[in-house]
């Protein structure tokens, strides 16, 4: 056999790739499925009549669709072309973007079919004359043989670019969006419940710090290599590999553990896992094709050892894509019950092949004269030495060592066998000389201590304190963060960010005069609170931009050098500096993705065009669950304002160019609108909220924006003396201008409630009510407040309305005058306060469990602790990508 040379074609750089719009509708026949498209890729086609086109199914899997499509050309020679339709919302699972670039190398090296064309839903392919194998195939020794002598040749493929392995970016991405699904389906709902999460994630974690110390090789690997995915040309002996949709680089083990389980079928019957003495005889062909009776004993075994443990990881990363594909795919396919196959299966396997990779490495220890903090933790056998791994903020690693627990001496670790920075954690494989300690080498600090983020707030309360614990929160995963702003606001929070220093964390305030008299403001006028005009904020924000210039030569000379830039969406011109250091800059958004989305859809299908009066309601559309608004309840940048609108679209221009969109919220609160949202600007989005929740003292929460007039002291002692759950919260945020006959109005309404209450001006916020578990009234004043106001009392049905209809935009407070009466606000207040009725009840315990699931999402393991992890990891891959 060969390697299937007719199966690339030309692939020479002169080969332009066809690519068209059109997106198939999978619904429509198979006679009707596929003329068009062709004829829209290939000019040699288009004056074809449909009926010179027929098309068969080829397979149809369990994620995507293959068609065979024969065309009848003038001359009356007969061309087949394959045509693959993804499966629908396959993008949560398959980067389509490193498919693609690799098919073009994968083919060159002769693997797989040539691609002809791309459209929006799949992709046109010279087609294969060959069958498609069957798991039983798989085991038949001369095609065991080949398989592996193709795999072999298939891991020596470099394809550029990064060479990083991505299985456990793929797999804790997996975990982040199986784990915060919703089925509306109530069989699915109570079957994804039973899932105990935390535990699966342990699973993971555990897996990978076993894994992590075989060493195994990275290759560009497969990582789908199921029968499915082999050919055979039986008439000319030929094998082809195919389907690349998975690939990446990974692990070696990985790629071949995965085969093996493949060879249970869809039907799981993993009692046809393959043999000891069936492993050996794949690995000696893949080890040494051309003299696999030459392998040692010694290679076999580590071969086994590697690719029966990460066999278990196989395992675990199809369970996580089966939830996905639960809750995105319409295929009629039990993905839920195979989750559990596949979880079950792992659960079952754990015991034997860890057990094996541990005794394997006692092993290798012994003849080394090294031992593993691992095996040694395992065995008990951790004296005579005693060891203390210690993690700094600087990430600098150090080991305190001595024969007795009372006279110890650190020193910088020495012995360091793997240092691997994932998504989620430092993971340490730590290896000390079992009977002599002596002097360690020097450990250089791992890869995040060499990041360096620079956060640029808007100067307005509501947009620069979660800046200011965004940027702890980044400091505290070992990044250098500089937070950007103007003396004036300094002040407001200066002490906290000290207070961060003294704790060891690499964050700086990075200070920047505010040129109010060059552009005509009052000097000390350098936030949006201060402003006692509207018709100040088009100075306002040509004074911003003009701190570009001497922020740029801070950063010209900065240690360590800028890895990215995190930039309020107002902050137009941070696009500039991010492309003059070429580096990412990603985009802050205060308000949440259901709004954002919301935003977006409305723009996108103009459906806010399909009214005839603006207090007439209209659906938004495209949104995953149903609701109205209004055209007058829109935000401000539907309303056209001839003296802003060329900063809104620098703002909108700077956002198109913008590497991602970093968000204070949390993905359980957006009901799926986050991945929406990613979906519709063709962009990362992280969710990595509520951050207010690092604020683990009373003195970072009242030091992040003005001090406030009344005592910290005297207020929670005020607070303590009430009964649980009984005082009224109310805040309008830190822009609301209500005229004084409004505030009198809410005043008159509390105090006619009869329930005790705190009155905060100038302060609050969406996210943090939310995180407090406590249901709230809303009082939508402008912006996205009425999108908030909907995810609050229609979606999560946390919270009563007060029944405002127009919003009071800023300028317009006089002409607007009283909106709320207060009789209306004592209504809320005695609704919202209703202990006794089921509704109530009902609204208050959502309240408290969606509270609950927010401070989760910030734990370890959690969503937003995750999204975290994931975002430095991606500016930590694109910073190795330019070095390499």
């Amino acid at each position: 056999m060969e390697v299937a040379e007719g199966a690339r074609g030309d692939n020479s750089s002169s080969h332009v790739l066809q690519s068209s719009s059109l997106t198939l509708d999978t619904s429509l026949s198979l006679p009707d499925l596929t003329p068009e498209l062709c004829k829209d890729l290939f000019k040699k086609w288009s004056r074809l009549d449909d009926s010179s086109f027929s098309v068969e199914t080829v397979s149809g899997g369990i994620t995507n669709l293959l068609l065979k499509v024969s065309v009848k050309e003038e001359d009356g020679n007969e061309v087949p072309v394959t045509v693959r339709l993804y499966g629908p919302n396959t993008d949560y699972v398959i980067n389509r973007e490193r498919e693609l670039q690799a098919i073009k190398y994968l083919s060159a090296a002769g693997f797989g079919a040539k691609l002809l064309g791309v459209f929006q839903n799949g992709m046109v392919q010279s087609f294969i004359n060959a069958r498609t194998l069957i798991p039983q195939d798989m085991r038949e020794p001369k095609l065991a043989a080949e398989i592996a002598k193709q795999l072999h040749k298939f891991h020596r493929v470099d394809i550029p670019g990064s060479k990083e392995p991505q299985l456990w970016n793929d797999i804790f991405k997996f975990y982040e969006n199986a784990s915060t699904l919703h089925f509306d389906d109530i069989e699915k709902r109570k079957k994804y419940e039973t899932i105990l999460f935390k535990e699966v994630y342990n699973e993971v974690v555990e897996i990978k710090e076993l894994t992590d110390l075989l060493n195994a090789p990275v290759v560009f690997a497969h990582n789908d290599l199921l029968s499915g995915n082999l050919m055979l040309n039986e008439d000319e002996e030929k094998l082809y590999i195919i389907d690349f949709e998975y690939g990446s680089y990974s692990y070696r083990g990985y790629d071949i553990g995965n085969h093996f389980n493949e060879y249970a079928g869809y039907d799981c019957d993993y009692s046809l896992y393959p043999s000891k003495d069936e492993q050996y005889h794949f690995f000696r062909h893949f080890l040494q094709p051309d003299k696999p009776h030459e392998v040692s004993d010694k290679d076999l075994e580590a071969l086994y050892i590697e690719t029966n443990t990460y066999m278990l990881v196989s395992h675990l990363i199809w369970a996580l894509w089966a939830l996905i594909q639960a809750k995105m795919s319409p295929i009629d396919f039990d993905y839920l019950g195979y989750f559990f196959l596949r979880y079950d299966e792992f659960k079952r396997q754990k015991e034997k092949a860890c057990s094996l990779a541990r005794s394997y490495l006692s092993g290798q220890e012994r003849q080394t004269g090294f031992t593993s903090v691992e095996s040694r933790k395992e065995t008990g056998k951790c004296n005579p030495v005693y060891l203390a791994i210690c993690y700094s903020p600087q990430n600098w690693v150090s080991m305190t060592c001595s024969k007795s627990s009372s006279h110890n001496k650190t020193w910088p670790i020495m012995g360091l066998r793997n240092l691997h920075l994932t998504n989620q954690f430092c993971f340490l494989s730590v290896f000390c000389i079992s009977r002599n300690i002596t002097s360690p080498a020097l450990m250089a600090p791992p890869m995040s201590s060499q990041l360096h983020f620079v956060l640029i707030p808007l100067m307005a309360q509501g947009h620069t304190i979660p800046m200011i614990d965004m940027a702890r929160l980044i400091s505290e995963r070992g990044v250098t963060v500089s937070l950007v702003t103007t003396p004036h606001n300094a002040s407001r929070f200066a002490s906290i960010i000290e207070r961060a220093r003294e704790s060891s964390l690499p964050v700086r305030l990075v200070q920047i005069p505010f040129p109010c008299e060059e552009v005509g403001l009052p000097i000390g006028y350098e936030n949006l609170d201060t402003l006692p005009s509207r018709d100040l904020l088009k100075k306002f924000y040509i004074a911003v931009a003009r701190l570009q210039q001497p922020l740029e030569r801070i950063l010209e000379h900065a240690k360590p050098r800028p890895s990215c830039i995190i930039s309020d969406k107002c902050l137009s011109w941070t696009a500039k500096t991010a492309q003059r250091f070429n580096i990412p800059r990603i985009v802050f958004h205060g308000m949440c993705c259901f709004s954002l989305l919301s935003s977006n859809n409305i723009r996108l299908h103009k459906a806010h065009l399909t009214v005839s009066s603006d207090s007439e309601p209209f659906v938004v559309p495209g949104m995953p669950k149903s609701f109205e608004i209004t055209k007058t309840q829109l935000p401000g940048a539907f309303v056209s304002l001839p003296d802003l609108d060329d900063v809104r679209n620098k703002m909108q221009e700077a956002e198109s160019t913008a590497y991602g969109v970093v968000v204070n919220s949390f993905d359980e609160l957006e009901h799926g609108c986050a991945q929406e949202y990613g979906k519709a600007l063709k962009k990362k989005v992280w969710c990595i909220g509520p951050v207010s929740l690092i604020n683990k003292q009373n003195l970072d929460m009242f030091e992040r924006g003005n001090k406030a007039s009344i005592g910290k002291t005297q207020c929670l002692e005020w607070l303590d003396s009430m009964e649980p759950g009984s005082v009224i919260y109310a805040c309008l945020g830190s822009l609301c201008r209500l005229v004084p006959s409004q505030l009198i109005e809410l005043g008159l309404g509390l105090e006619a409630s009869n329930k005790p209450f705190i009155w905060v001006v100038k302060t609050g916020e969406r996210v943090e009510g939310i995180c407090s578990g406590v249901p709230m009234i809303s009082w939508p004043q402008f912006s996205e407040q009425f999108f908030n106001e909907k995810l609050i009392v229609e979606i999560l049905r946390i919270g009563v309305r007060i029944g405002v209809e127009v919003p009071v935009r800023w300028g317009e407070e006089e002409k607007v005058g009283v909106l709320v009466k207060k009789d209306e606000v004592r209504k809320a207040v005695i609704t919202l306060m209703d202990a006794g009725g089921e509704e109530g009840k009902n609204r208050r315990k959502r309240a408290i469990e969606l509270g609950k699931t927010a401070r989760k999402a910030m734990e370890l393991g959690g969503s937003s602790n995750l999204n975290l992890s994931f975002l430095i990891q991606d500016i930590m891959n694109l910073q190795i990508s330019k070095q390499g």
